[in-house]
């Protein structure tokens, strides 16, 4: 396969903020007789607002992004910044073929996709953009996707017997499984009542820590 370009995103500027955590609930609407498909799509239409809290999430999600928006390494002090031209490019994939790759390497590029990942989304404005389902329904909400990687590294972690502890075991169970676009999947997870933005922050800020800690020891 070609190598592929690297990945640049320009982040915005910054300012400040402070995350509160909220728990995660379903909340369904059932309808019946003739007005089950008008309720249905008043109720997709209209979901994204019961995850949506004001407050820390709101101002976590206005543009410019405030500085604690960054839960890993700020984009001016990443690998793959670039001062000249206030743009951070992707590092090339890690090579595990040749030789097992430094711990310093590890690191970089932990910090690289960690903060391109939270540069990609500090251009989403407002709440709504997190929250509104796609109108295809193939996918999730883009929080799920926001929190989804962290989750991830959880999980694999703790599979492979390197984590004992969950960090968010709620969140773990609903930001670890993405969609198959295929007719069969469970999408109702859509009309449901999804963390807050400032929990999946939150989320996110325990977890890097964590597997930087992990890659240093």
């Amino acid at each position: 396969r070609a190598p592929q370009p690297p990945l640049s995103f320009m982040p915005p500027n910054m300012t400040t903020a402070a995350p509160a955590p909220a728990p995660i609930t379903t909340n369904k609407r059932a309808g019946a007789g003739g007005n089950d498909a008008a309720l249905a799509a008043l109720d997709a239409a209209e979901s994204w607002k019961r995850s949506a809290s004001g407050g820390a999430s709101a101002a976590l999600a206005e543009v410019p992004r405030p500085a604690k928006w960054w839960t890993g390494v700020q984009p001016e002090a990443c690998p793959g910044w670039e001062a000249g031209t206030a743009v951070l490019r992707s590092l090339p994939l890690i090579d595990y073929g040749a030789a097992a790759p430094s711990r310093e390497a590890l690191q970089a590029y932990l910090d690289n996709t960690w903060t391109l990942t939270e540069v990609l989304f500090s251009g989403m404005v407002g709440e709504e953009a997190f929250f509104v389902p796609p109108a295809h329904r193939l996918r999730h909400p883009l929080c799920f996707y926001y929190g989804h990687v962290a989750a991830l590294y959880v999980n694999k972690l703790r599979v492979a017997g390197a984590l004992a502890e969950p960090v968010d075991a709620a969140l773990e169970c609903t930001l670890e499984t993405g969609v198959d676009e295929m007719s069969w999947d469970d999408m109702s997870k859509n009309e449901a009542t999804w963390p807050t933005l400032e929990r999946i922050h939150e989320y996110r800020a325990k977890v890097y820590p964590l597997l930087k800690d992990f890659i240093a020891n």
